[in-house]
């Protein structure tokens, strides 16, 4: 039996009802988890002329993630950049805004070929450190993250009053 080929290229406009529902599928899980902080995910959650704009943003990676020719991951990543001041060194950095893997396709490897893409994006740009945002109830996540290197770097605390 041969084994599934993974393919990782650039989103075209193509993609956008793919990527719009593994959006969606994020998204909701944020609202099951935090729902004082995000409202029921719409089905059309990313805008079209949105995703498209995302697509032609030289300071951002749209990668899709192809098996068997069917799209089963994103992952999108933008580059920032802050100047330094009297305090603050400044930094210039890529942060991956979103990764998300269908979940009959998860835990194959696919959302560990993605980061290594945002890497490979992050050093042809000469940019060498990476972020990510995760919230605390995404444990899967959490670990996912780690076991690719990442490592905790701030902790925002919230309090509902």
């Amino acid at each position: 039996m041969k084994k599934e080929e993974i393919i990782i290229r650039k989103a075209t406009g193509e993609d956008f009802e793919v990527v719009n529902s593994l959006y969606y599928e994020t998204y909701s899980l944020y609202h099951k988890n935090i729902p004082l902080s995000y409202k029921k995910t719409p089905k059309n959650l990313l805008p079209k002329g949105t995703f498209l704009d995302m697509l032609e943003n030289k300071n951002t990676l749209v990668a899709v993630a192809e098996l068997d020719n069917q799209v089963v991951g994103v992952l999108y990543a933008t580059i920032e950049k802050e100047e330094s001041d009297d305090v603050v060194k400044g930094y210039h950095r890529v942060s991956v805004e979103e990764l998300s893997v269908l979940p009959g396709h998860r835990r194959k490897g696919i959302g560990s070929i993605l980061m290594k893409e945002a890497e490979n994006w992050a050093r042809e740009h000469k940019i060498f450190d990476l972020a990510v945002l995760v919230y605390v109830f995404n444990k899967k996540a959490v670990k996912f993250y780690e076991s690719n290197g990442y490592e905790p770097y701030s902790l925002k605390l919230n309090k509902r009053i």
